[in-house]
């Protein structure tokens, strides 16, 4: 396919190859893995207009052969690419059934595309810029969750980790003896309580009272007298 070429850069940023698809989705929004990806294509001088078989490559280096590449995908004569008056564009990573473009991919530092058509490979290279990156951006700093944080593992943390509720570090369980209520230790929240109302021989007196006296104790009253025991469960709330 001589005399084709090759602007990487068209006319509209959209066009210029390494703008990222924002179709969000979720309370938070979760980007694709897939890059919006376009140029100009010519041949001879005049735009080229009809389907048109094309390969993509991302390449860790500008000077990489395609051999190279760590990840390609292949709009064949079957499925090709579009172009009219020489400009198209196609979304990277749409083609790859359920995964996009894999983490694995992004992570490799500087990225550059090069395209093939019909098997030809075009000259230049177009370097992904930053936005891309974005899909797996490995750190995170100064955010904010309007709504619930839920952290299926562990969370290490360097420094202070600041909430504006409060934060449950697990739960305990607490006895008391011979009293009418029992606590939890300052500043955790009561769960749950109940009382031991046995007396001696097996005998159960009914249970008179069992409910949270406050934010952070249980209280518990036997008829004719106190609990022989009050267990709590309380939390540990930072």
């Amino acid at each position: 396919m001589r005399g084709f070429w090759l602007a990487l850069c068209g006319a509209t940023a959209v066009l210029c190859g390494g703008a990222l698809a924002l179709a969000l989705s979720g309370p938070f929004g979760t980007p694709p893995r897939v890059i919006a990806f376009g140029g100009t294509l010519d041949q001879n001088g005049l735009g080229v207009n009809g389907d048109v078989p094309m390969t993509f490559y991302i390449l860790t280096s500008e000077a990489a052969p395609v051999t190279a590449a760590v990840w390609q995908e292949d709009y064949p004569a079957a499925a090709p690419v579009s172009v009219v008056g020489g400009r198209f564009q196609v979304a990277l990573g749409g083609r790859t059934a359920g995964t996009g473009i894999p983490d694995a991919v992004l992570q490799n530092g500087e990225l550059y595309v090069a395209v093939s058509v019909n098997g030809i490979e075009l000259a230049g290279r177009q370097r992904l810029l930053a936005t891309p990156f974005a899909i797996t951006a490995a750190q995170a700093r100064d955010f904010t969750v309007n709504g619930v944080l839920t952290v299926n593992g562990n969370v290490a943390a360097t420094g202070n980790i600041r909430a504006g509720g409060f934060t449950d570090l697990g739960t305990y369980m607490k006895s008391c003896y011979n009293v009418d209520s029992c606590a939890c230790n300052a500043g955790d929240r009561i769960i749950n309580g109940g009382p031991d109302c046995e007396l001696g021989g097996g005998n159960r007196p009914p249970v008179l009272y069992s409910h949270p006296l406050n934010l952070s104790s249980w209280y518990a009253l036997c008829v004719g007298s106190p609990p022989l025991e009050i267990r709590i469960v309380c939390a540990r709330i930072r």
